[in-house]
């Protein structure tokens, strides 16, 4: 009976993995012609005159996000997205795209290195995936130091966290969950004395499995129940309340390419929060929302 219901229980785990937690993996098919397509639009507005290239590219990114709106996600994609707005003039919608980039593709060097570009930062600072990493300038605010980056305690615990892509977290996942699956059926049908081997064995990949599992899990958490902002303006000034009569909420102004998450909404403006306490609001027209 005991043994019935490890098995259960390793097959929900199995297929909790196998799901790979609601992330929905990306996937050309049926879609490749169009993508081509989009690639072609890029190549044949960079050959346009200068004068009409940032209307082209414009275009080309709106034809990437139409791309994107039927479920197509990879890293690639986001970042020519990313290209072509930068090309467009909008290096907000830049930063925007290649930070989502950054979660299927967070070593890829392109991406960072235009990613440092848009934002107008040198090639010392450090950038990582996290979609919430502010500006490396520290700011000031009413209450004290907003601070520029603080890596949460769990992310130095799966030290990998932002190492490895979301697909190659999940592929992970699925591994050991294939693998947990196949040694607990040896565990239930080998004789008495494999079955310790295995059941061994079973516990060391359980707990790779479980690890791997929350690391998908956190990742779908961190992207999928927030809701974030790139500051698209050079200087930005968050107030205290969604009005220009309120006070500033920092004595200095948020500089461009900080990012932020959506805390509340109310009209014309969006309540945002920088760092890890800090927050303000700000007009969507100085934010680009991603």
């Amino acid at each position: 009976m005991v043994l019935r219901c490890i098995f259960f229980f390793l097959l929900c785990l199995f297929f909790v993995s196998g799901s790979g937690c609601g992330i929905r993996v990306w996937s050309v098919r049926g879609y490749e012609r169009e993508f081509e397509a989009v690639e072609k639009a890029f190549d044949a507005a960079a050959e346009r005159p200068a004068s009409e290239q940032a209307s082209e590219f414009r275009l080309v990114a709106n034809m990437y996000q139409g791309l994107i709106d039927k479920g197509i996600r990879s890293g690639q994609l986001y970042y020519n997205q990313g290209n072509a707005w930068f090309y467009a003039g909008e290096r907000g919608r830049a930063i925007a795209a290649y930070r989502i980039a950054l979660r299927y593709l967070p070593n890829d060097a392109r991406i960072l290195a235009n990613l440092r570009t848009a934002s107008g930062i040198t090639n010392e600072t450090k950038i990582n995936s996290d979609p919430n990493n502010t500006s490396s300038i520290q700011m000031e605010s009413g209450d004290g130091i907003l601070a520029a980056e603080r890596v949460p305690f769990f992310e130095y615990l799966f030290f990998w966290q932002n190492r490895l892509g979301v697909y190659e977290k999940v592929l992970c996942s699925q591994i050991f969950a294939i693998v947990l699956f196949v040694s607990g059926l040896l565990v239930l049908f080998l004789r008495q004395r494999f079955r310790r081997v295995f059941l061994r064995f079973s516990v060391v990949v359980f707990v790779l499995t479980l690890i791997s599992v929350v690391s998908v899990a956190y990742d779908w958490y961190r992207f999928e129940c927030f809701s974030y902002v790139v500051v698209s303006v050079e200087t930005a000034e968050p107030r205290k309340g969604n009005s220009l009569q309120y006070d500033k909420a920092f004595i200095k102004p948020v500089p461009f390419g900080s990012t932020a998450i959506i805390i509340g909404e109310r009209g014309d403006w969006l309540h945002l929060r920088f760092g890890e306490s800090q927050d303000g609001w700000l007009q969507k027209t100085q934010v680009v929302r991603y």
